[in-house]
């Protein structure tokens, strides 16, 4: 979920963003988390955990717009970061179509992150084990399947949008999938694979 210095930061490179030399700018965190286990021919193959993280910055600078990204999100690299971004979107035509949305047109009611509905909080209480026993009772492995290959995903995605003009929003999504992929053999040694 975002915190206190998720929002801390966001307010300090917006701020840094102004001091750079640009008259408006929209800040979105993306946070994502991922656990993965991979099946092969009814057995655990691989087990993989993923934490992502990354910063967009749209600028608007003198009738001129930039869009920047980075997955570095320290203080130090995000000043560096700022100011070359401020100074590339300077050095843009102008384009003067592009500007932040009338106060009338953004969002007001998503504070949480909770409010579509999409996260789930039964996410929390999943184990690591929990996990590879969903994968393997979901496998497919047995007589007449030549392979089969399975992955089973759980993920939380958390996302914070702020400008310059008091915006301040969440979005808050947790997502469990299963795939698997198999390949069969008929009575004349033919093969197919399907997913």
């Amino acid at each position: 979920m975002i915190t206190a210095e998720d929002r801390a930061l966001a307010a300090w490179c917006l701020d840094r963003i102004k001091a750079e030399g640009a008259d408006s700018a929209r800040y979105t965190l993306n946070r994502s988390v991922e656990d993965l286990v991979a099946t092969l021919n009814g057995q655990t193959d691989r087990i993989t955990h993923c934490e992502d993280c990354s910063i967009s910055l749209e600028i608007f600078a003198k009738g001129r717009f930039g869009s920047f990204s980075t997955n570095r999100c320290d203080r130090e690299s995000l000043a560096a970061f700022i100011r070359k971004a401020v100074e590339t979107t300077c050095a843009m035509e102008k384009d003067n179509c592009r500007c932040l949305p009338e106060p009338a047109r953004k969002v007001k009611d998503a504070a949480s992150g909770l409010e579509a509905g999409l996260y789930d909080s039964s996410y929390e209480l999943g184990s690591q084990r929990d996990r590879v026993n969903i994968a393997l009772k979901a496998a497919v492995f047995g007589p007449g399947i030549i392979s089969e290959e399975g992955e089973y995903s759980e993920s939380v995605s958390d996302n914070y949008v702020a400008d310059t003009e008091g915006l301040e929003c969440c979005h808050s999504e947790t997502s469990f999938d299963y795939g698997v992929e198999t390949t069969i053999q008929d009575s004349d040694g033919r093969r197919y694979s399907a997913y």
